[in-house]
């Protein structure tokens, strides 16, 4: 394809393992990347795409999608307004239940892992959008189901402004929390959920609801959107190629946090 074909640019929805070949292949044509979640199977991996990106002067985003949903946004305007104040406490979670045995999620050397590697992206990368950079983590892990990786992980964050909090995610919890991300500043609170967002400031006697205008499906064509626009140098990006990589790094802080 990238020999045969006159290409911009490549969107790489493939298995983890082969992210990394994949991207140098498109690289080396001279192709600009998309890549999912997460964008290498280790930190090596993910420094050597992003070193070829630059060399080869290229954009390499991930594609980390909660960045393109209505009610991050609607919350990113709502805390760049400083509304909520100094915040100080978080909870994220990813939760459901899948039935993991024999897919190739638990392959460690295809997937790079369990619950953290696969969630933990779309986590840490929301809390860094909405909150700013995560300074250490600290992770606990259970295996509830019979798979080789870990299927739930608890992950304490702190952040370099001092706020701290816990991302959960799991594939062995049937009902998780209906707020999937819930943030508490010293001025007031924000609760995301997948039809919008409800906030309540401290002077307030009642609870604000801003509804989601569409859905998940929308989000992802926003996303493909800002990746076309971004080749042509449109609009500023709201991912960056190094979104990415530091994202990698706390995914592996995250696992060596396990043996300490």
């Amino acid at each position: 394809m990238f020999r045969q074909e006159k290409l911009q640019g490549v969107s790489i929805c493939t298995i983890p393992s082969t992210h990394r070949d994949i991207t140098t292949a498109a690289l080396n044509a001279d192709v600009h990347v998309l890549c999912e979640k997460p964008l290498a199977i280790s930190v090596s991996e993910a420094e050597a795409m992003m070193k070829l990106a630059k060399e080869k002067q290229k954009i390499l985003l991930s594609a980390f999608k909660f960045r393109f949903f209505e009610e991050v946004q609607q919350a990113k305007e709502i805390l760049e307004k400083k509304m909520l104040g100094k915040i100080y406490n978080f909870r994220l979670m990813f939760g459901g239940y899948i039935n993991m045995a024999g897919t190739w999620y638990v392959q460690k050397e295809i997937s790079g892992g369990g619950i953290i590697i696969d969630n933990g992206p779309h986590a840490f990368d929301l809390v860094r959008h909405l909150l700013g950079e995560i300074k250490t983590v600290k992770a606990s892990v259970h295996k509830f189901q019979d798979i080789p990786v870990e299927d739930t992980a608890e992950i304490f964050c702190e952040l370099e402004d001092g706020a701290t909090g816990n991302v959960d995610v799991s594939w062995s919890i049937p009902v998780p929390a209906q707020s999937y991300f819930e943030i508490y500043g010293e001025e007031g609170a924000i609760l995301l959920d997948f039809k919008g967002l409800s906030y309540k400031l401290k002077t307030w006697d009642d609870w604000k609801r801003v509804v989601n205008k569409s859905d998940g499906k929308a989000a992802f064509e926003r996303q493909t959107n800002h990746f076309v626009d971004s080749l042509a140098g449109r609009i500023p990006l709201v991912t960056t190629p190094e979104d990415g990589l530091k994202v990698q790094y706390l995914i592996d802080s995250a696992y060596k946090s396990l043996s300490k």
